[in-house]
């Protein structure tokens, strides 16, 4: 089946829909286009299908609930205030348990999961002129992989570890115009690291304003080869 230019969109819009939590716009926006697509039709169907189930699994719960409200009281508290109990103490022992058993260095990643509090610690730390002008040429290379239209293999090939800021999308979809910014950065002899913080606006085929991402936060560890600074490992709360 032939996609319509705008399913990428429309799909990555549907599961804010369902939640009720999509713009009017954006709601209008996705019912016109299901109406000529069936199978954006089908997978936004699906996705009403399984918050219907979610709310009535709810439903149910409060049903339980409604039910063991209606037995004896005094019972009820007693095995609320054991049941507290029990989580009081056995809740310490499980996290002792488990820093003895995976080690205290873990903890840090278990509270994130994207960065660790180490990690994190390096996002408001700044950079020096003398790092940002060194890291310019990346940073437009970023911002020029995320505005790329075309497959992650293209990409790849045109923007090699970079290419993680790609997705595929067939030309002429939508338009993406990124804002990218340096946050902070360290660079040492032959290594280094950078902090950005982008977001995306995204244009319709005809050049209508659509919307704007939310902020994502990326920590990017660099190497110098042949004097000039590349990405080899990419990290993003995505």
């Amino acid at each position: 089946m032939i996609m319509n230019k705008n399913c990428n969109i429309v799909r990555d819009l549907i599961p804010l829909y369902s939640d009720n939590t999509a713009s009017d716009e954006s709601r209008k926006f996705i019912e016109e286009h299901c109406r000529t697509c069936d199978e954006c039709n089908r997978i936004l169907s699906l996705s009403k299908t399984e918050i219907d189930k979610t709310a009535h699994l709810d439903d149910e719960i409060n049903s339980v609930w409604k039910s063991i409200e209606k037995q004896n009281k005094k019972k009820r508290i007693i095995k609320v205030a054991i049941a507290a109990i029990l989580v009081t103490v056995l809740i310490p022992l499980i996290i002792i348990g488990a820093n003895y058993m995976y080690g205290a260095d873990n903890t840090d990643t278990a509270k994130s999961p994207y960065f660790s509090d180490e990690m994190l610690n390096e996002f408001d730390k700044g950079y020096s002129q003398s790092d940002q002008k060194q890291l310019e040429p990346l940073l437009n290379d970023i911002k020029n992989v995320i505005d790329f239209n075309g497959e992650y293999e293209t990409a790849k090939g045109k923007f090699g570890e970079l290419a993680y800021y790609s997705y595929d999308r067939v030309e002429g979809d939508y338009t993406v115009k990124a804002k990218v910014e340096l946050n902070s950065a360290k660079l040492y002899t032959d290594t280094g690291y950078m902090w950005i913080e982008y977001t995306k606006d995204l244009y319709t085929e005809d050049g209508t304003f659509w919307m704007t991402t939310e902020p994502v936060k990326s920590r990017i560890t660099v190497i110098n080869k042949d004097g000039e600074w590349t990405a080899v490992n990419i990290q993003s709360e995505q």
